[in-house]
Parts: structure tokens; C-alpha cells; sequence
């Protein structure tokens, strides 16, 4: 990963599969205080100039809630990891972006210059 918006999250591995991509992404919660994770936004993937015109999509998470519901509790000092699958990434995508929805509150949780084996 080249840069990430977030330093308490990161991105453990990506699959490839032609039916579907699926990314692995572990929290560390470094803090004293609890907090919940969630995502309300779908997540998509881009290539590395950001092109929303190839745009993947998620299509499903697993261990994290998607829903608007107070969230996936990590407790102090504990870690979390979780799947979000993706539409498949075509061969010649060598890096790509990770990016959280449309929002910019500074929450966000981006990835940029993901470089696939």
C-alpha cells in the first residue's frame, strides 16, 4: 500500500478469483477507549489513476457490520479482521485504489497503490 488514510487499519491480502475479489483488512485498536466499527458506505475498487469509470464494486462483507446499526464492538488492545468481496479486477490491473464510499470527514478509510502479485 503506497498511502492510507487511516493508520489503525490495514489492508492484510487480496484474492483474485474470476468471480470475485476478496480483500482482508485487520484493525488494530491501539486506544483506552472501546469503539465500533461499521461500514455504511459500500466500498469500491479503481485502478491506480482513480478512473471511476472502472470502478468495482462490493458486493458483500463478512465479520463487520454493513448495516446501520451501532456497529462491530473492538475492544482496547484487541485487533479485528474482516473480508469485503469485490467484483472481480480484470488481468491487467496491476495497482488499485481501495476507497470508502463519497464522504471526506477525515473517517474515511482509503488505499491507495494496493499492488496486486
Amino acid at each position: 500500500v503506497g498511502y492510507a488514510t487511516q493508520d489503525y487499519i490495514q489492508v492484510k491480502s487480496v484474492q483474485l478469483s474470476s468471480r470475485a475479489t476478496f480483500v482482508t483488512f485487520e484493525v488494530n485498536n491501539t486506544s483506552e477507549e472501546t469503539f465500533r466499527l461499521r461500514l455504511i458506505k459500500k466500498m469500491y475498487i479503481t485502478d491506480r489513476s482513480g478512473q471511476i469509470s472502472r470502478q468495482l464494486d462490493m458486493t458483500s462483507a463478512r465479520n463487520i457490520s454493513t448495516r446501520g446499526d451501532a456497529g462491530t464492538e473492538l475492544r482496547p488492545g484487541k485487533n479485528l479482521q474482516f473480508v469485503v468481496v469485490f467484483q472481480p479486477i480484470p488481468d491487467d490491473m496491476k495497482y488499485i485504489n481501495i476507497i470508502e464510499g463519497d464522504r471526506r470527514d477525515g473517517q474515511e478509510w482509503n488505499f491507495y497503490d494496493v499492488k496486486l502479485k
